[in-house]
């Protein structure tokens, strides 16, 4: 959905194009509500549990790196080299 309206975003400002605009934008606010009424921007981990925070960043970034140089931006990731502590 990012990099739908994204590309629509770099399109010209013609008003022939704003009706496709207003469905994108209605159909990433329905994902997005279906994404947080289904529970997923949650993740539950157990006591024992471990996440690799470096593999979820690193995949973010590998995500959003098209979104960023269509818009004339870089995207860039570098590993944390020691682990959190737990809290």
């Amino acid at each position: 959905m990012a990099i739908l309206v994204a590309r629509l975003g770099n399109l010209s400002d013609e008003p022939a194009l704003d009706p496709m605009r207003d469905d994108v934008k209605a159909l990433s606010r329905a994902v997005t509500q279906y994404l947080l009424s289904s529970g997923a921007d949650r993740m539950e981990l157990g006591q024992d549990d471990h996440v690799a925070l470096n593999e979820v960043a690193e995949e973010a970034v590998k995500a959003l790196t098209p979104l960023a140089l269509m818009s004339g931006s870089a995207a860039a990731f570098q590993a944390a080299q020691a682990a959190l502590p737990r809290c």
